[in-house]
């Protein structure tokens, strides 16, 4: 998987085939960052289920000023932090952490965020749960907003408005503000 924009253009972000990661595909990743392009600079990414974090590192590449990425899994976030390393991404935090807690402890924290990308194991119910999460603990500034990258069959529920939403085969964004 490469970058596709920004300062660290045409790099590689390694993969690790044992682990369970379902990377976004470049399609949807330049779709995702064309419709970011006047919002990414300058702005704070969280990324969450980060798995490779591939889409924080584009934002990082792309003017983000920092980028938070969240994941459970210990494998996960050590090649989260291989990957900023090698690439040589600073302002980014890796936290080895479950989404939800996360969540809760930003708000505690009263830390905020322009940007939240979510996207949970598919079929397991998370988006749900993300949301509700969400909802419950104002981690967005006024004008941020929170992006979902899920397949075409999981829906969502939320009391937040979703403002717009592309289709690219069996995955969706959805775009979603306060």
């Amino acid at each position: 998987m490469r970058i596709i924009g920004g300062i660290a253009k045409s790099r590689r972000v390694r993969m690790d085939q044992r682990l369970e990661i379902r990377p976004i595909s470049d399609r949807v990743k330049q779709s995702l960052f064309d419709i970011l392009m006047y919002d990414i600079g300058g702005a704070r990414f969280l990324d969450l289920f980060a798995g490779s974090g591939a889409v924080g590192i584009e934002a990082l590449s792309r003017g983000a000023k920092e980028s938070i990425f969240v994941d459970a899994n210990g494998k996960c976030a050590n090649l989260i932090k291989k990957n900023l390393n090698e690439l040589g991404l600073r302002n980014s935090i890796v936290l080895l952490s479950d989404s939800f807690k996360a969540v809760e402890s930003f708000r505690q924290q009263r830390e905020k965020f322009d940007l939240i990308f979510i996207d949970p194991p598919y079929e397991k119910d998370l988006i749900k749960k993300s949301l509700k999460v969400l909802e419950d603990n104002d981690i967005l500034t006024e004008k941020g907003y929170i992006i979902i990258k899920r397949h075409k069959k999981e829906a969502i529920e939320t009391v937040l408005k979703i403002f717009d939403e592309r289709r690219y085969g069996d995955t969706i964004l959805t775009f979603i503000r306060k």
